[in-house]
């Protein structure tokens, strides 16, 4: 399958209505896309790959680097960045940032396996490690 960027031609219509949305790289025409999605979505995730995310929350921006990890399987990685996302901002009753280092960490986590077992045991690893405390930092843009 092949996948590559569009015109979103209902995207003022729908992005102040969703709760949180995500991007990639890959997800825009053109670099001022991300400024207008950014202005119209209360919450917007550009992800980076390795590079980690940008959260977009309210007028703020900041960045947020993944954990360095050897790419060995980067399959779902998206999905479970999401995922991942998503259940922290229910957990910390909508922390914008804290949800960006969850997430990234539990993403980074899976890349480093192949299979999906072992994708869920290296998550569910991390999810041990990290029920003491801060995960990774921010960077204001």
């Amino acid at each position: 399958m092949v996948m590559y960027a569009v015109e979103w031609e209902d995207a003022e219509r729908l992005l102040p209505l969703a709760a949180a949305t995500f991007v990639s790289e890959e997800d825009l025409l053109e670099a001022s896309d991300l400024e207008q999605f950014a202005d119209l979505a209360p919450l917007l995730i550009q992800t980076a790959g390795a590079a980690g995310c940008t959260v977009y929350c309210h007028g703020e921006c900041r960045e947020f680097p993944a954990p360095a990890t050897p790419l060995v399987d980067p399959t779902g990685a998206g999905d479970i960045f999401a995922a991942a996302y998503l259940v922290r901002l229910l957990q910390t009753s909508g922390d914008p940032w804290e949800s960006a280092r969850f997430a990234n960490t539990i993403a980074a986590a899976s890349v480093a396996h192949r299979g999906i077992k072992a994708k869920i045991q290296a998550i569910q690893d991390q999810l041990v490690l990290n029920q003491s405390g801060e995960i990774n930092s921010s960077k204001p843009v």
